[in-house]
């Protein structure tokens, strides 16, 4: 550990609550608005992933919290009138969220590629790994299963999905899937499909998806 790491872990210790931020913030609703910025944040290092630009989870903590603080400047400022003990406000929120912040990073962004894999293998699982990391941040109720394969005869990502339910809202489950169309092709990947579900009984069965360049839906 080096003295950066010891200072900071001291900071940790000894500051357990910063009394400025919790007199001004609803700590009820903390939480959620933490993750809605954690996904932002997340949303942006996934790009600089994808693009090969180097970073460190130092680089992406510190983001998170000043990303976090400037979503609150209006309520520890008063409006901009006053100024605040922001070295407190950030060891309190960095105290607070560390764990939270370093199980983020370490999902997505702690797995190292295989060295001994060619560039272009390399390029491909670490795309997959991307677009997985993307699925597993939002929740289908109506979805059983979802996984991506790379097909390597079309060059394509395909998402596919399975349902065991019948009767279900048609059409806010097809605002979910374009919604996470959007996100994948905010990333850049324009040669990812992602077929709608394939219903079945149990989720366990396996599927085959017929047809599939016909049904593919370009993003």
């Amino acid at each position: 550990m080096n003295l950066q790491e010891s200072i900071r872990r001291i900071l940790r210790e000894e500051v357990n609550e910063s009394t400025f931020f919790i007199r001004r913030v609803d700590m009820g609703l903390i939480n959620k608005e933490f993750f809605e910025n954690l996904n932002l944040i997340t949303s942006l290092y996934l790009r600089k992933y994808i693009d090969g630009i180097d970073f460190n989870f130092e680089t992406f903590e510190d983001h998170v919290i000043h990303y976090f603080m400037d979503s609150y400047y209006n309520d520890l400022t008063n409006g901009g009138e006053n100024d605040y003990p922001v070295d407190e406000v950030y060891e309190f929120l960095l105290n607070h969220f560390h764990k939270k912040i370093k199980d983020r990073y370490d999902t997505f962004f702690g797995r190292n590629i295989n060295e001994s894999e060619d560039d272009e293998e390399k390029k491909i699982q670490k795309n997959l790994i991307v677009i997985r990391k993307l699925i597993s941040m939002f929740d289908y109720s109506e979805v059983c299963d979802m996984w991506v394969e790379y097909n390597y005869e079309d060059g394509d990502y395909e998402i596919k999905s399975k349902m065991s339910t019948k009767n279900h809202n048609t059409a806010a489950l097809e605002k979910e899937f374009e919604f996470l169309e959007n996100s994948i092709e905010s990333l850049g990947f324009t040669n990812c499909y992602v077929f709608r579900p394939w219903y079945v009984e149990n989720c366990e069965d396996e599927v085959k998806f017929m047809n599939e360049s016909e049904d593919k839906k370009g993003k």
